[in-house]
């Protein structure tokens, strides 16, 4: 297990956080689009990986559990033209950030994809491999 603090964490609550199958106004604030930089994982052998995990957990998961696989790099925020909240990313940032990423010039890499892991709100597959190099550039995602 690579992130045993957050396996620890996991299983030191008291209870973990319940989804709901909604918008989530309150959190949208009537803003269409959340943006993030992830790496699509939307493969055979991730999505049967998956299916096993969600089999063994399917009393516990939101029904119907639909989640693309992904690996998530960074959040961005919701896209807007004016930034009112602390959550609210300009289109100006994303180019940034984008540009920076292509700086990188990075080349095909391998990612190790592991067992299980929760935060309180959701589960993950653990991955590892180089993607590191992406997350040791911060400034590409700041």
């Amino acid at each position: 297990m690579h992130y045993t603090d957050t396996w620890q964490s996991f299983i030191q609550q008291q209870h973990t956080h319940a989804a709901e199958k909604r918008e989530y106004p309150e959190w949208h604030k009537n803003r269409p689009r959340y943006y993030l930089w992830a790496i699509d994982c939307d493969t055979t052998l991730v999505n049967k990986r998956l299916q096993k995990y969600q089999a063994i957990f399917k009393d516990f998961l939101l029904h119907p559990y639909e989640r693309q696989a992904h690996i998530t790099l960074a959040i961005s925020g919701f896209l807007s033209t004016h930034i009112i909240h602390n959550d609210d990313i300009a289109q100006a940032a994303i180019a940034k950030q984008q540009q920076a990423l292509l700086a990188l010039k990075l080349m095909p890499f391998t990612v190790l994809v592991g067992g299980i892991n929760s935060f309180s709100s959701a589960p993950f597959l653990e991955g590892n491999g180089s993607i590191k190099i992406v997350r040791n550039h911060p400034a590409c995602l700041d």
